[in-house]
């Protein structure tokens, strides 16, 4: 069953995107980027940045302070980024329905 993640952009706008195929190119297409590094939230909860974001991307002002909320206690998240779930196999996968409520109503 495929499911949706929420990509965040520095311009502020938040959209639910199935998640499909690979991975990784996946979270490529997403970010528009080559190298991601993942940034955990909380327990399930990854938000995947760009790993050069800092160097090309400008910061993500909704993203940063949504990481912050969650306890990130690091520099500000620059670029587009990927909020999805992860399972104990520390793959990545679609966000549940009660996170996706949680995370925009």
């Amino acid at each position: 069953m495929a499911g949706t993640v929420i990509v965040i952009t520095t311009e502020e706008k938040v959209r639910e995107v199935p998640l499909k195929g690979d991975t990784l190119h996946f979270l490529y297409e997403q970010i528009g980027c080559s190298t991601v590094d993942c940034v955990r939230l909380a327990d399930g909860l990854d938000m995947w940045v760009d790993d050069e974001g800092l160097y090309t991307s400008e910061v993500n002002w909704l993203a940063t302070m949504l990481a912050h909320t969650f306890g990130f206690l690091g520099e500000a998240i620059y670029g587009d980024v990927v909020l999805a779930d992860g399972n104990s196999e520390g793959e990545t996968i679609a966000l549940s329905d009660e996170a996706l409520f949680a995370l925009i109503g």
